[in-house]
């Protein structure tokens, strides 16, 4: 039976049965060491002398360690407010209070970061306003994603769930010398959950009202004797879309985008003796989207007439209203994904410092069907195999201790396969026409070394060194074939033969950094960083305009940090400056993709405020101002970015109160904001994302006897609406679709812990 359709009571019964069986409040996080977390447990000056908490309340949301915000995301523990970059702290608690289920929501939560899916399924991250463009499956990411400590490569891996996640550490600007591939703008590390030091069961089961959208988690951790234990953990989402065809009406198919995801990790913790710690965890998943979340917004005579020529005139409309009208012979846009991703990490410590092995291993296959007009007929469908794989190495020492002098070095290979196989028809009823069938096989091999060389000067002053040297291969065999003549494959889509493309490049990044604490609760901070992203072959051009360069990011950000008494409030800001040149864009003229190397430039600052008005309420206050501009731009034109909102920020307030000895109250709101954006080089090409301001707040009861939390939880409670992604409509002129944002939606969750 679909889970979907169990009654809501059904499953409160059934999860409270489960929490009752298994009690105790509050899921804890696991009690891991640093060289459990993959990170060097030393750390620079400052991180170790932080005032002690006086009243021990934590900051909530936050990774906490005697109150403490906890980094580990640059390789180094320290306290955030010790840490020279600007790093946003996502907790499990936070994800799971927020409701939120996927990476793409991520930007609910950390202003200043948008994450975007177009229609084909890839996916994109934006920091400060800059980010690599959808399009080609063949582009890596300009904000690389990290899981447990391992480079992850392509937009595929964006589209996992947040599944049995300790914390998110977003760490904003170039960070290359220290994290290395593809971090010339920023990064996002996920850390998954290790066991505990004993028997555990914890579990979350939620419901929401409006998509009738089901989300059922847990895991248990076992020790096995005084050395080892592991955790296994599991994750099913049942959720609906938030688009209403027009068309077709079928309840397995009406909603877009509907998604299916089932997930599971085991996780292993060895401790032979008290300096060696060995972390090993594999997972699987499968997510299954179905329907197309795109409407019309601009129409043209063009579409008119395609919409008739289909029979549907009636429901030809150019609203941004939550309704869609695609719908053709073939079935529904669709995508089927499996993953697995395997990592083992190796700390020991060798007395004056840590040597730390990460080895990773990934993969992920990917079968889609995307009906490309956007309209009721059967005009333009794609057809994709896509696979890709890694293995990568890390080896690194970090020195131990608290002398003036201190250094982390390593080095790091990693071997990536990418194939991808790609069929696409069009039959309009006069032009275009015509099919093909594109092949495209690539190998990238990556070899870097690096250094982070520390010097304190005095008391109150820290010098931060980094360089990193990269050397990178890729090799591509591309062919494109011709399955059926016409306009489409002699004008847009041409065939070709069999092409070996190969390119190796190296490149030297560096940074460096003045840390300057003038008192124990200030710190002053001013950095540089340069980090490059290796150039590449696009999967849609032909091979001699497959070719696009090295992209060179440079940022430059001085800041403060300032905390007060007992870390009852801190106030944080910074200015950053970056400039990329050979900046990987990727443009949809309406016809083909282009891909283009820019300059580009985004000037701002950002903004984060805590205060802890008592033990049980807080307010936060963050956000970003960003400047993200086109330099290449014609003189006169709008040269913003797109993805790139001047202003995005969120002012949010949180209360974990005691209604009784037994039973605790637990209430959360806020409000975020981020102002219009645009979605092509061009900003007038297609409509902006006008402001999105959304209302969101939970509440919810614990039970401290039997270890369960119920809540509800509400998101986009206004229901505000904008345009999350827009672009023009393939081969119909003057016409372009966007994919509105998500509606509001309401839920009940219930948890438990023992």
């Amino acid at each position: 039976m679909h889970i979907r359709s169990m009654t809501l009571a059904r499953l409160v019964a059934t999860t409270a049965l489960a929490g009752i069986a298994v009690p105790a409040w509050a899921q804890q996080a696991p009690n891991s060491t640093p060289a459990e977390q993959g990170v060097s447990p030393a750390q620079p000056r400052g991180a170790q002398d932080l005032p002690g908490s006086q009243s021990g309340q934590p900051v909530a949301g936050a990774d906490q360690t005697g109150g403490e915000i906890i980094v580990t995301a640059l390789k180094r523990t320290s306290s955030v407010q010790n840490t020279p970059a600007t790093v946003s702290v996502v907790s499990a608690e936070t994800l799971t209070r927020s409701g939120i289920a996927t990476i793409e929501q991520l930007g609910t939560v950390v202003p200043g970061v948008i994450i975007q899916r177009p229609p084909n399924n890839t996916a994109n991250a934006t920091i400060r306003g800059l980010g690599t463009a959808p399009g080609p499956v063949s582009f890596e990411q300009g904000v690389a994603l990290f899981v447990d400590g391992v480079y992850a490569a392509r937009g595929a891996d964006f589209l996992s769930s947040l599944f049995d996640v300790e914390r998110i550490e977003v760490v904003k600007g170039t960070q290359a010398a220290v994290l290395g591939k593809n971090t010339s703008l920023g990064a996002i590390t996920l850390q998954t959950r290790r066991p505990g030091d004993r028997l555990a069961v914890d579990g979350t089961a939620s419901y929401e009202f409006s998509r009738n959208s089901t989300t059922l988690s847990g895991g248990i951790d076992v020790p096995l004797g005084s050395t080892l234990a592991i955790r296994v953990a599991g994750q099913f989402q049942d959720l609906g879309g938030y688009l209403i065809n027009r068309v077709q009406k079928a309840p397995a198919e009406s909603d877009a985008r509907q998604t299916n995801e089932g997930a599971g990790r085991i996780t292993a913790v060895w401790k032979p003796t008290s300096g060696l710690t060995v972390t090993a965890n594999y997972s699987h998943e499968f997510l299954r989207n179905t329907g197309l979340p795109a409407e019309f917004i601009v129409g043209s005579p063009a579409a008119a007439a395609l919409f008739a020529a289909a029979g549907y005139s009636s429901v030809y409309e150019t609203n941004l209203d939550n309704h869609y009208a695609t719908y053709n012979a073939n079935g529904p846009t669709r995508l089927r994904q499996w993953s697995d991703r395997a990592t083992g990490t190796i700390d020991y410590d060798l007395g004056f410092g840590t040597i730390t092995s990460i080895t990773g291993y990934s993969q992920f296959r990917q079968r889609r069907y995307i009906d490309y007009d956007y309209t009721p007929g059967d005009y333009y469908d794609d057809r994709a195999y896509i696979r890709g794989s890694q293995i990568s190495q890390e080896v690194r020492l970090a020195s131990s201790g608290d002398a003036a002098f201190q250094y982390l070095v390593g080095g790091l290979y990693v071997h990536n396969k990418l194939y991808q196989d790609l069929a696409e028809s069009v039959h309009y009823p006069v032009n275009p026409q015509g099919a093909f069938q594109a092949y495209f096989d690539q190998t990238t091999d990556t070899y870097s070394a690096f250094a982070q060389p520390s010097l304190r000067l005095g008391e109150h002053l820290t010098v931060i060194g980094g360089v990193r040297y990269t050397s990178e291969k890729k090799a591509v065999d591309m062919q494109r074939l011709l399955v059926a003549p016409g306009s489409f494959t002699t004008v847009q889509y041409p065939p070709y033969a069999l092409t070996h493309l190969s390119r190796t490049e190296g490149s030297l990044d560096g940074s460096g950094t003045v840390q300057y604490k003038p008192m124990s609760r200030l710190m002053l901070y001013a950095s540089w960083g340069q980090g490059t992203k290796g150039g590449g072959f696009s999967d849609f051009a032909i091979p001699r305009n497959a070719p696009y360069a090295a992209e060179v990011a440079r940022t430059i950000e001085a800041g403060f940090k300032l905390e007060g008494p007992a870390r009852a409030w801190h106030l944080n800001a910074a200015y950053f400056h970056t400039r990329v040149e050979n900046f990987q864009n990727n443009l949809f003229n309406g016809s083909v993709f282009v891909v283009q190397n820019l300059h580009v430039a985004s000037d701002g600052a950002e903004l984060d405020a805590l205060w802890q008005a008592t033990r049980a309420l807080s307010f936060t206050l963050d956000g970003t101002y960003a400047r993200a501009r086109n330099l290449d731009q014609t003189p006169g034109l709008d040269d913003r970015m797109p993805r790139s909102p001047r202003l995005a920020g969120k002012a949010a307030f949180f209360y974990d109160g005691t209604l009784s000895d037994r039973f605790g109250l637990i209430v959360g709101g806020d409000v975020t904001h981020r102002s219009r954006i645009s979605h092509q080089l061009n900003p007038a090409a297609v409509p902006f994302g006008e402001d999105f301001t959304t209302l969101n707040g939970s509440i919810g009861v614990k039970d401290r006897d039997l270890g369960v939390e119920l809540s509800l939880i509400g998101r986009n409670l206004n229901n505000a609406t904008s345009i999350s992604f827009a672009s023009a409509v393939p081969n119909i002129p003057g016409a372009a679709f966007g994919v509105p944002e998500e509606s509001r939606t309401v839920m009940i969750q219930l948890k438990f812990s023992r």
